[in-house]
């Protein structure tokens, strides 16, 4: 036979128990924590309060570049499109073929070690109207029919 041990005494009556965990008196520690509690709550929304600051100085300075950038760049679609109605002009009243020079200068390199070779290189500066040098430093294009033919119909 187990004995087991008497249980506190709980009082019955409308409300709450003595004997509740929530409501044990150590000394006032209870009224002390509701207290702190309440402060805190009652501080907390001054806390995430914020002061709107207004410091013309910088509104003005914020002014001043705005409206600067808002000229120079009004400045710049008014010289875009200013350019492009020149060339459209020019380019209708005259053929511009005129102005291209028939052999134009060779520019001045130093030669040396280049990654792929002189007359490719050569090529890119001067240009290659033949292509004789791309096709140097370059992979044919083979055909492929002849290579076709040889696959068999079972693949």
């Amino acid at each position: 036979m187990t004995h087991s041990w008497p249980a506190a005494e709980t009082l019955c009556a409308r409300g709450d128990s003595r004997n509740s965990l929530f409501f044990v008196n150590h000394g006032g520690q209870y009224a002390r924590s509701m207290l702190l509690t309440a402060l805190v709550l009652l501080a907390s929304p001054s806390a995430f309060a914020q002061i709107p600051v207004n410091d013309p100085a910088v509104t003005a300075r914020n002014t001043i570049t705005a409206i600067v950038k808002e000229y120079i760049l009004n400045t710049q679609h008014e010289q875009h499109a200013q350019l492009r109605r020149m060339a459209q002009r020019l380019s209708l009243l005259t053929n511009l073929r005129k102005y291209a020079l028939p052999d134009p200068p060779r520019w001045r390199t130093h030669g040396g070690d280049f990654l792929f070779s002189n007359t490719y290189n050569e090529a890119l500066i001067f240009g290659d109207p033949t292509g004789a040098a791309y096709l140097a430093v370059s992979h044919p294009l083979v055909a492929a029919d002849d290579l076709l033919a040889r696959l068999t119909h079972g693949l």
